[in-house]
């Protein structure tokens, strides 16, 4: 009886044993292999695996069989999710809220799988028909607020965050980017309270100690500064910019040799930091280095050529480095 391997898979599944249900689960399709429901067990046990091929196969099986069973759609567009196959997702979350027009989480789902398509407006749209539907959805509310920060509309996006910590205060990535929003407002006292509420929730979020020094440094409070991008170094030893900010903020506490050290390791990390080039060279000249400086120097000049960005300062570094020239000769 196909039912008895149903009936001991389902079982065999909630103890965890997955291969053992998906045993039970293609017995019972040998015997009854039009059974959609049991293709959709199937399927499911396959995702929980991990195999997101087999869930596909059986989704899709079952579908064939039951156009209309709302939820397979569902799973089938997690699993192309999954899969890497963003278009698929989308076709059948269209699909399952043409069925279920008042399913959140297909709202939301069909939202995360257009933002990762580009398409911000489809995606806004989703999540905002998702927020309607369940307003007390944290993430809802964060992943709407990053697609409208995306969209560069920041007073929605920080509304959203906020509604989003309203809903859930331990949401790490809502603190984060409610502070990186702000900070692109200019308020960065506010940025800096929710950066710090982000590291009580991940004291080890090297980016988050990164974006705060920052914070502190555009504060003017360079000591600050000067620990929290310590802080980002001692767990991403790798990380170019924040070498190159701790340069940055040394060179304001005329700590020029612990400048020139962290430029430097910049550098070795990132040779295409263009303005760092610049700045090691007026510190090298600083501390009477002119060979070194000269190096730095026609450096940056050719990185810098057709960048009009740092058009004042190429004019600059030309007249130096010819300066350097005629010390040299």
């Amino acid at each position: 009886d196909a039912n008895v391997h149903v009936n001991l898979g389902t079982a065999l599944e909630h103890k965890g044993d997955l291969d053992g249900a998906i045993t039970e689960y293609r017995t019972a399709l040998r015997l009854n292999p039009k059974d959609a429901n049991v293709h959709v067990d199937l399927g499911n046990a396959f995702e929980r695996k991990g195999d997101h091929d087999g869930a596909i196969t059986e989704y899709r099986t079952a579908l064939g069989l039951n156009p209309n069973l709302e939820a397979v759609h569902y799973n089938l567009g997690d699993a192309l999710e999954h899969k890497g196959d963003p278009d698929g997702a989308v076709e059948e979350y269209h699909t399952a809220l043409r069925l279920n027009p008042n399913d959140a989480l297909a709202h939301y789902n069909l939202g995360t799988a257009l933002a990762r398509k580009g398409d911000l407006d489809g995606a806004i749209a989703e999540y905002r028909a998702a927020v309607r539907l369940n307003s007390d959805d944290p993430n809802a509310h964060h992943n709407l607020g990053v697609a409208l920060a995306r969209k560069g509309d920041l007073d929605g996006a920080i509304a959203e965050y906020r509604a989003a910590i309203r809903l859930n205060p331990n949401l790490v990535e809502a603190h984060f980017n409610l502070g990186t929003a702000l900070a692109r407002k200019g308020d960065l006292d506010g940025a800096i309270v929710e950066y710090r509420a982000a590291l009580r929730l991940n004291p080890n979020d090297s980016l988050a100690h990164y974006n705060l020094g920052v914070a502190f440094a555009r504060a003017g409070d360079l000591n600050r500064a000067i620990t929290e991008y310590r802080i980002t170094l001692r767990l991403n030893p790798n990380d170019a910019s924040a070498h190159k900010n701790l340069g940055t903020a040394l060179a304001s506490k005329e700590d020029f040799e612990g400048a020139i050290t962290e430029y430097r390791t910049a550098l070795h990390l990132n040779p295409k930091l263009v303005r760092t080039h610049y700045d090691l060279g007026l510190l090298l000249i600083n501390q009477g280095n002119t060979s070194g400086a000269a190096k730095e120097l026609e450096v940056f000049i050719k990185l810098a050529q057709d960048q009009p960005a740092f058009r004042e300062d190429l004019d600059d570094a030309k007249k130096r480095l010819d300066k350097l020239t005629i010390i040299e000769e």
